[in-house]
């Protein structure tokens, strides 16, 4: 058995105070996607240069650049002209982002945070602490806002990539698995904006 966990930032959204969710809103997350600049808390991964060869890594690109939503089999072609093209590796985002449904939530992914920007201004390391360890804390160490999922061969899951985070619990990391991805979207009615893909 495998499991993944899946912690929803929407109603915990909702329980925030207005100053805070104001100082939310002011945030920019800095990542640390190329593994440059050193990241707030690091987790365990797998060394994918030992596991998997030359090949696999060519397969994962060209899999990553057919994934444009304008390649989408099933999209409107009246609607292939209004997506940019997907931010692919960023290196910043809002901490509370310009959902295309337009709900309120974190983006928060806590393995990729070097630190955060207020207005511009990147805050000194022991602020940036301070806001990510308050954020993991209300997030992760309490089941309020986390569904546990154990696999059942067959299961599907549908998520939100940007307002929820999923992990896998460190138990498990010697445990193989197989995971089918698919990226959808939201359609042209229900989003406020066309400015990025989620």
């Amino acid at each position: 058995d495998t499991s993944t966990w899946f912690c929803n930032t929407i109603p915990y959204w909702e329980t925030l105070s207005l100053a805070d969710q104001e100082l939310y809103e002011s945030l920019t997350v800095v990542l640390d996607p190329k593994r440059k600049l050193g990241k707030i808390q690091s987790t365990w991964e797998p060394n994918f240069e030992e596991i998997y060869n030359e090949q696999v890594f060519e397969d994962i690109s060209k899999n990553r650049n057919s994934r444009e939503i304008f390649n989408t089999r099933n999209i409107d072609d009246s609607n292939k002209s209004l997506y940019k093209p997907s931010r692919g590796m960023i290196e910043d985002h809002k901490l509370v982002p310009n959902h295309p449904s337009g709900t309120k939530g974190l983006f928060f992914s806590p393995y990729e945070v070097h630190g955060f920007k207020q207005n511009g201004v990147l805050l000194d390391p022991k602020h940036s602490a301070e806001i990510y360890w308050k954020l993991w804390n209300d997030l992760y160490t309490t089941d309020k806002y986390i569904y546990k999922h154990t696999w059942r061969q067959g299961d599907i899951c549908l998520m939100d990539q940007t307002l929820t985070i999923h992990k896998r619990p460190t138990i498990l990391q010697d445990k193989p698995r197989e995971l089918l991805r698919l990226a959808c979207w939201y359609k042209t009615a229900r989003r406020q904006h066309t400015d990025y893909v989620i």
